[in-house]
């Protein structure tokens, strides 16, 4: 047996270690907060870019930035009552002024205005720009995304789906092959990050292959400098307990569609006997919840569930 005071004199120091790290980081996160907070503050006028573009469809209004990186945008709320105002030049004491909730919820203001300038819809002066773009390019990795098309069965029957629902699927040996020549091809290229998308149909349907993918390419790649994730895009109908092992030990990540609550969702996602689906994915989406899970929800938007709440999605 080991030395059990060095044990755990190692025990404290790591300990002490953690702790300190952790609290260097939420230093840092507070500090930077406090930071774009008085650049949003000193920022004279809050403008929108010069290179807008704006538009209406079906009643609502678009915004475009050409010179940004985003692609066109539709604000709602108070997002859409302090970019109005913006668009008029406005600062941080005027919108506090005409916006009762923005006196009452500085930190909300503020919230909105560092996501409008991130996405590149309102300038909040060249400090901020300059922080932004080192931010970015500091989170630039050359990666390479592949969509793996598990299965085109799916246990739905949205009318909006492009995909044909026959029962065809991803043979395991195809997916092993494709694999073997990403491993070599992209690390070739000088690709940092593979990231393999899981999708269908609905890939939970056919999980045992999508799970003997994961294990074989974490394999394949242990020895190759290029890294890879799994990424599965679900209905949210079908949660194995399996497949939420393999989300709790980060070995894949997830994406939920929801078209709205309730009946909204339920107007576009249906089963084949023309039951809603919302109640099962809101079952599953709190149990990955209560696991710490807190996935990524996508929502197709069409007239017909337009009108519906989002908040409780957003």
């Amino acid at each position: 047996m080991g030395d059990p005071d060095r044990t755990r004199t190692f025990f404290d120091i790591g300990t002490v270690l953690l702790y300190t790290v952790g609290s260097s980081l939420k230093t840092y996160k507070s500090q930077r907060r406090q930071r774009r907070g008085a650049m949003i503050s000193n920022a004279q006028k809050l403008t929108a870019p010069n290179s807008l573009i704006e538009g209406m469809v079906e009643g609502y209004r678009y915004f475009f930035n050409s010179n940004g990186h985003q692609g066109p945008l539709v604000f709602f709320g108070d997002a859409l009552d302090v970019f109005e105002r913006c668009l008029k030049g406005s600062d941080v004491p005027n919108l506090k002024a005409v916006l009762p909730w923005a006196n009452e919820n500085p930190e909300r203001l503020e919230k909105i205005l560092v996501a409008l300038g991130k996405l590149e819809m309102v300038n909040l002066g060249e400090e901020f720009s300059r922080e932004l773009a080192t931010e970015q390019l500091h989170k630039k990795t050359r990666k390479m995304s592949v969509w793996f098309q598990l299965t085109d069965v799916c246990n739905l029957r949205c009318p909006y789906c492009y995909i044909h629902k026959k029962s065809t699927h991803m043979d395991l040996e195809l997916g092993k092959v494709l694999i073997g020549k990403l491993v070599d091809d992209s690390a070739r290229a000088g690709i940092e990050e593979v990231i393999i998308k899981l999708a269908g149909g609905e890939p939970t349907l056919r999980w045992s292959e999508g799970r003997a993918l994961i294990d074989w390419a974490e394999n394949q790649f242990s020895d190759s400098s290029v890294r890879v994730k799994f990424h599965i895009i679900t209905n949210g109908t079908i949660l194995p307990e399996s497949l939420l092992d393999y989300l709790a030990a980060g070995k894949l990540g997830i994406s939920v569609s929801l078209d709205g609550v309730g009946k909204w969702h339920d107007r576009h996602r249906f089963y084949k006997n023309g039951r809603g689906s919302f109640l099962d994915v809101e079952k599953n989406l709190e149990i990955l919840l209560s696991r710490g899970l807190r996935p990524p929800i996508l929502t197709t938007v069409t007239r017909d569930n337009l009108q519906g709440d989002l908040d409780p999605i957003i």
